[in-house]
């Protein structure tokens, strides 16, 4: 019950601010509303579900907290970032699958924020907050890497 209260918060805290994962203060003080004991909760749940920016337990008030995507996956019901996560994958891989580079200058394959947002936002078939996409469009960035030989 606690870890579920923990992985809801985070997301529902992350999927409100138009995609910035809360401070740990943020959360913590929500759990204690529940009566939870917010760095116990985290404890059994790092790093498999929960990530601390830039270190581990114990947390400092100035980390932000992140769901992996196997956390995610464990939310009630299917939360909208996950259809986007596997909908950028497939675009990935569909782009390095049609990629055929020709040397000297097109041997690394790239694909821009903007070319998959592009791609996330046209897709009807995602259902998502307005903001999920360009969220996940932003936190990839641009990607480049060299084609399987």
């Amino acid at each position: 019950m606690e870890q579920r209260s923990l992985l809801a918060i985070v997301y529902d805290l992350w999927s409100t601010t138009n995609g910035v994962w809360p401070l740990y203060p943020q959360v913590d003080k929500q759990l204690d509303r529940q009566g939870i004991d917010a760095e116990v909760a985290l404890r059994s749940m790092f790093p498999r579900f929960v990530q601390l920016d830039g270190g581990r337990p114990p947390p400092q008030e100035t980390q932000r907290l992140s769901l992996t995507v196997r956390a995610l996956a464990e939310l009630p019901g299917p939360p909208p970032i996950t259809e986007t996560f596997v909908a950028a994958v497939r675009y990935l891989a569909f782009r390095e699958q049609v990629h055929d580079p020709q040397p000297p200058d097109d041997l690394i394959l790239s694909a821009t924020s903007a070319d998959l947002a592009q791609y996330l936002e046209t897709s009807a078939s995602i259902p998502r907050p307005p903001h999920v996409a360009a969220q996940m469009a932003q936190s990839v960035g641009d990607l480049r890497t060299r084609p399987r030989r």
